[in-house]
């Protein structure tokens, strides 16, 4: 470096600067490294203490999904001890109806009906085809319930009791299992165009709003004029002792209103309440005028329950198949959807925008994803352009084959149960036999491309 003071010219030598802010590279160099050091290890030392949390955090939900599992294996194993052949509740049994085809109930879902019977419903001795018989007579004034609510001809003021309920799920879980479908357990999604279902549900002295991680899309959805603003929010009902078929201890209820389709409903049984959930909410949930009185000592015990069968699912994948009928779009079809929409966009295939992310999300799902498609191949030219789209979504259409039923694609979310109100009308027909896998495969197949096609 070369300075001028006055006449002179010094020539400076390399890294001594008589300007601190121009020094040269040596110290540059030494301080950048002075600097880096510390910070380098620093972004180390977090780095490894994010990683300690992360291994924390799935060590915690590993250990709470254990204690749930083993849990439930206990009390499967406790019920499976009441089941004895001695006490009249064998493995399983069959529900007949008339002009249904028959319906398979389990020894431990008699047996578990029994237990909530009062002392003066109680059978002695306790069989499953008197229990049977119970249930027959409970399945029909569910029907019958449900007829009156439909047409509307319910006393004016009549407020729904918690017989009144069960004795409705009892009814809709009944005509699931008609529909040979395999169900057991899950969710239902129901027409009710005019919201008399929710109406009636809305009448009890035992409901209450909740939190609800299932459809909460419909949570947000415009409230219709003249309603109330919890109008779109989830509700409850709890059962004590069980009373829900399967022993389950609450009903999950909510309006399916998008301001567009017809109204549904989503129901959904679970194992444990949810009460508590409006006093700890943040949004509105706790409208002393709407939700019942709170228990202090069972509502928590419901709500730690709850929450801990709520934390023992994170993580667990849903898929296609098994008698669970979730509502939940399965895992593979989402991970099959991301794939297609990422090929679409590498090929730069034409009106690849009609398929949307947003399809995936909780208050959509099938009936989003048959949209899209519809509007994808629509849209191409006639011929070459049409067959190589439909080509593109084979690996989709293979997914939708191993569905458990594919029908109501209009309004279907994922695995749950739909019914029109046309068919909770009918009697139900009796069930062909059962199709082989490969012929129900190809129906569902064929189902999703009429509709893609029309």
């Amino acid at each position: 470096m070369e300075v001028q003071l006055g006449a002179h010219n010094i020539v400076q030598p390399a890294g001594i600067g008589l300007n601190p802010g121009h020094q040269g590279p040596v110290v540059q160099a030494n301080q950048h490294a002075n600097v880096q050091r510390p910070t380098s290890f620093l972004r180390q030392k977090i780095r490894a203490a994010i990683d300690n949390i992360s291994r924390e955090i799935s060590n915690f939900f590993g250990t709470i999904r254990a204690h749930v599992h083993s849990q439930s294996v206990l009390r499967a194993q406790a019920k499976a001890a009441k089941m004895l052949p001695a006490n009249g509740f064998g493995v399983s049994h069959q529900v007949n109806l008339p002009g249904w085809p028959p319906l398979s109930y389990s020894g431990q879902y008699l047996k578990s009906l029994h237990d909530t019977f009062t002392p003066a419903q109680r059978l002695n001795p306790a069989t499953a085809n008197q229990t049977i018989h119970t249930l027959e007579g409970r399945i029909l004034a569910g029907r019958n319930l449900f007829q009156e609510i439909n047409n509307g001809t319910l006393p004016p003021g009549h407020r729904a009791s918690r017989d009144e309920v069960e004795s409705l799920m009892l009814f809709f879980d009944a005509r699931a299992r008609a529909s040979g479908s395999d169900f057991v357990s899950g969710a239902f999604n129901i027409e009710d165009a005019n919201g008399r279902i929710a109406d009636f549900l809305d009448s009890s002295d035992e409901k209450y709003l909740r939190s609800s991680s299932h459809i909460k899309g419909y949570s947000s959805m415009p409230v219709p004029p003249g309603m109330p603003s919890h109008f779109n929010q989830a509700r409850g009902i709890d059962f004590p002792k069980g009373e829900m078929p399967g022993a389950r201890r609450t009903l999950l209820y909510q309006r399916m209103n998008d301001g567009v389709s017809p109204q549904r409903i989503f129901l959904k049984m679970e194992t444990a309440g949810c009460r508590l959930s409006a006093n700890l909410s943040l949004s509105g949930l706790n409208d002393a005028s709407f939700n019942r009185p709170l228990n202090i000592k069972s509502d928590i015990r419901e709500f730690l329950n709850h929450s801990l069968s709520f934390l023992s699912t994170r993580g667990m994948e849903n898929d296609v198949g098994g008698q669970d009928r979730k509502e939940r779009l399965p895992s593979s079809t989402k991970k099959v959807y991301t794939l297609l929409m990422k090929e679409l966009e590498r090929m730069k295939f034409p009106h690849r925008e009609c398929l949307h992310a947003e399809s995936l999300k909780t208050s959509r799902g099938v009936r989003s994803i048959i949209a899209d498609l519809h509007e994808f191949v629509s849209r191409q030219n006639l011929g070459h352009d049409r067959e190589a789209a439909i080509n593109l979504l084979q690996p989709l259409l293979d997914n939708f084959k191993g569905y458990p039923q594919l029908d109501h694609l209009d309004v279907r979310i994922g695995n749950e149960q739909v019914f029109s109100t046309a068919d909770l009308q009918l009697v139900p027909q009796q069930v062909p036999q059962q199709q082989s896998a490969a012929m129900h495969g190809l129906n569902n197949r064929i189902a999703v491309l009429e509709a893609i096609t029309r």
